[in-house]
């Protein structure tokens, strides 16, 4: 999302430098002032920081309104601001309120105005089709999801058959994705654990045909994939996806505990401990050698299930060390309560 966002920025700018036509030298300040205000939005959206946003979507309006009729900037804005707020109230998981946004920016005439962002937009409102589908899903709207649903299934699926070379753009890649997340959620969300499974698997394999790209999403998908083959007690196939997940993330230089956690988790089910303590030892070696902020609270974790395991094999001084490692880090309390019970 980040990509079409930034674009969009783009759009303005070159809208600002070029004239987009004739305009009065208020329209000329209210789009600079519109644009330094949009780049105060993707700053405070790149930091994660939702909720202080809306008092700038707010002024975003309040600048709308004060363009000219005739100005074309007039509708890229109205566009920007009821993707962007559409977006963020999403992410917020405050699917009522993004419906009416996304909608709007869905139904804007934007492409129609402007004709050379037309392919650019286009892909973008298919983005947004694929948040309005988890949005009506999660609002009970099950006939409008449906709607949205089928027209991207089919927008979606005959961008990836008509490629017959199996080299796909990032850009598509990343709306395939986003696709396979959502409806694989709705999927799960129904019980439907199998499609699920399939639909990842098969986003799994374009990502292993796409070896050009270093493709982050990737280890996300890996994740979602072992945890269905937890749910469906295929330990060995978790285990297996969790590593690559945890592989990937590794080349970033971060290390991810929820992945490590269902690591243990099924090793666990399979009481293969020692097993366990090996891969743990090795991840702990891993986090001394990168050691990151976020990698220190991912230790606390790792230090935790260490201690529990070997209290599992009657190793209590080993287990108490590792224990009181973790609890230098974290609040014992605190793990007790998010790890304790798959102990």
């Amino acid at each position: 999302m980040k990509k079409f966002l930034l674009f969009l920025f783009t759009a303005l700018s070159f809208c600002l430098m070029t004239g987009c036509g004739e305009r009065k030298m208020s329209d000329e300040e209210i789009q600079k002032k519109s644009e330094a205000l949009c780049m105060k939005v993707f700053e405070l959206k790149e930091k994660g920081e939702y909720e202080t946003l809306i008092p700038y979507y707010s002024e975003l309006f309040h600048y709308h309104d004060l363009l000219s009729d005739a100005n074309p900037y007039k509708e890229l804005l109205f566009y920007f601001i009821n993707q962007h707020m559409g977006i963020v109230k999403y992410e917020m998981r405050q699917y009522a309120e993004a419906i009416p946004l996304s909608e709007k920016a869905l139904n804007s005439d934007v492409d129609k105005i402007y004709p050379e962002m037309k392919e650019e937009i286009q892909k973008q409102k298919l983005d947004i089709c694929i948040a309005l589908m988890k949005s009506y899903h999660k609002t009970g709207n099950i006939p409008e999801r449906d709607r949205k649903r089928n027209d991207v299934k089919k927008a979606v699926e005959s961008q990836i058959a008509s490629n017959k070379q199996k080299q796909y753009t990032l850009r598509s890649l990343d709306t395939y994705y986003f696709f396979c997340v959502v409806e694989s959620d709705i999927r799960l969300d129904l019980n439907q654990n199998t499609e699920a499974l399939n639909l990842l698997l098969k986003m799994e394999e374009l990502y292993s045909l796409q070896s050009e790209y270093s493709i982050s999403s990737r280890k996300d998908v890996l994740f979602r994939i072992a945890r269905i083959y937890f749910k469906e007690k295929d330990w060995d196939k978790s285990i297996e996806y969790s590593k690559r997940s945890i592989d990937i993330y590794a080349g970033m230089n971060r290390f991810p505990d929820y992945v490590y956690v269902l690591l243990i988790r099924a090793y666990l089910q399979k009481k293969e401990y020692d097993t366990a303590l090996r891969d743990s030892e090795k991840y702990l070696q891993w986090c001394d050698r990168h050691p990151l902020k976020e990698n220190l609270v991912c230790k606390a974790d790792i230090y935790y299930c260490m201690g529990k395991l070997y209290q599992i094999l009657n190793q209590t001084q080993k287990g108490e060390s590792f224990l009181k490692s973790a609890s230098e880090i974290v609040p014992m309390q605190t793990l007790d309560k998010t790890l304790g019970h798959y102990f």
